[in-house]
């Protein structure tokens, strides 16, 4: 169980675990936030071992690509399960997002999707032009929609840990 961004929030840690437990390797995670961060939980996923110089070495880097796809293609069939007979809003509904290396899966919709670009815009910029976007109003939309996303990655988390009983 690793974690690049510098450790595991309490409120994603058990979910952590059990994908860890079922051979699904996390590399990184958030329990979604109020006054910072995200909004909404999310879990990185990526083999390891990715190889540093990939144009000398192109078999272990197919190699390591395979390895994401398998656990892509192994969460995909856990959250497809989990949602076989479960009905919820598109926003707060758990999902798989791409990313340079492995994947993503977290709910949040539109708000996700709002806070990334933000993220990725202020990561382009110099720490003096780089944009606050946590206003009160913001502040308060969290507020009001975290639980609801937190809820949601608990019901999966109830899901796997059946799958390692």
């Amino acid at each position: 169980m690793t974690d690049e961004w510098g450790g595991i929030d309490e409120k994603i840690k058990e979910t952590i675990t059990i994908l860890n437990l079922l051979g699904i390797t996390t590399t990184g995670s958030c329990e979604g936030h109020i006054d910072y961060s995200a909004p909404a939980p999310w879990i990185k996923i990526t083999a390891l071992h990715e190889p540093k110089k990939i144009k000398q070495n192109k078999e272990a880097y197919w190699k390591w690509q395979n390895e994401n796809q398998k656990f892509r293609q192994k969460t995909l069939k856990l959250l497809n399960e989990f949602y076989k007979d479960r009905i919820v809003a598109p926003d707060i509904r758990l999902v798989i997002e791409n990313a340079k290396a492995g994947f993503w899966i977290h709910n949040g919709g539109k708000d996700y999707k709002q806070w990334r670009e933000i993220v990725q815009y202020n990561a382009s910029k110099k720490e003096k032009d780089r944009k606050n976007y946590m206003d009160d109003k913001e502040k308060v939309k969290r507020k009001k929609i975290l639980h609801d996303y937190q809820k949601e990655m608990q019901a999966f988390t109830k899901f796997l840990k059946e799958k390692i009983k």
